[in-house]
């Protein structure tokens, strides 16, 4: 009987033992920077996918709804340009880390504080879509791991991203949800809501990847929801519910890629 007490008694500790680290394996997962670590690691693989940190130091070029881009970038550096033909003149907008600047047929024009932050928000925002998923991992950007999630028969990691209020931009009140194929960790769908222009939700399904110099570019189908009450972290099960309409085609154009 005493062997069989202490054969109990130890069984008992073993219990416990397990049971302990059962509950610190339970906090760890919900420990905000262990999901931070997770994601941080899920995007890193994404970007080595989609080019790898030589894309830090490029220069692109390409063409959209008619306008020409380009994106010149030296690690935190940026300059940022749109070239376009409006009503017989040709603008030019310049946007680096510290201003906005206009030119017409060459010549720098005065523009309104507001609309200087209109025009370098547009033109933030077609670039950060295109340079996905190379501005995850900025020092603003925090990110929440959801967990696996499957979408048309494909396992997905899930990662919501919200902004700090500093360094996040004007849109630091924007929310991001993607699903990173657990695969190839290409971001094959993403989701956000935004606040401006009276505010809004939208999906994107990537399509037509290609590889121009080392670097993944794709191309999108962006969504809106029938209900725009619908939750953004269900917009994966929505999806298969038919529960959105096409709303345009995102298309990049005439792309050239250059590292420095």
């Amino acid at each position: 009987m005493p062997k069989l007490n202490c054969f109990n008694a130890m069984v008992n500790k073993l219990i416990s033992l397990f049971s302990f680290f059962i509950i610190l394996f339970i906090l760890g997962c919900n420990n905000p920077k262990n999901e931070a670590n997770i994601s941080n690691n899920i995007f890193n693989k994404s970007i080595e996918i989609y080019g790898g940190k030589k894309v830090y130091n490029s220069e692109i070029t390409f063409t959209f709804r008619e306008k020409q881009y380009k994106a010149i970038y030296n690690q935190e550096n940026y300059q940022l340009e749109r070239i376009f033909n409006e009503d017989s003149l040709l603008y030019r907008d310049v946007v680096t880390n510290t201003a906005f600047t206009r030119f017409v047929n060459n010549n720098e024009t005065s523009v309104e504080d507001e609309w200087k932050t209109k025009y370098s928000n547009s033109i933030n925002s077609v670039i950060y879509f295109f340079r996905l998923p190379f501005n995850l991992n900025d020092k603003a950007v925090n990110k929440t791991y959801l967990g696996e999630a499957t979408l048309n028969n494909k396992q997905y990691h899930k990662i919501q991203v919200t902004f700090q209020q500093d360094g996040g931009g004007d849109d630091f009140k924007d929310v991001y949800i993607y699903w990173i194929n657990t695969t190839d960790f290409t971001i094959d769908y993403f989701a956000y809501s935004y606040e401006t222009d009276g505010g809004g939700k939208r999906f994107r399904k990537m399509i037509n990847p290609r590889k121009i110099n080392g670097l993944l570019v794709v191309d999108y189908i962006n969504y809106k929801p029938k209900n725009i009450n619908e939750p953004l972290e269900n917009f994966d099960a929505y999806f298969e519910q038919n529960g959105f309409e096409e709303l345009s085609r995102i298309e990049h154009q005439a792309i050239t890629v250059r590292y420095n």
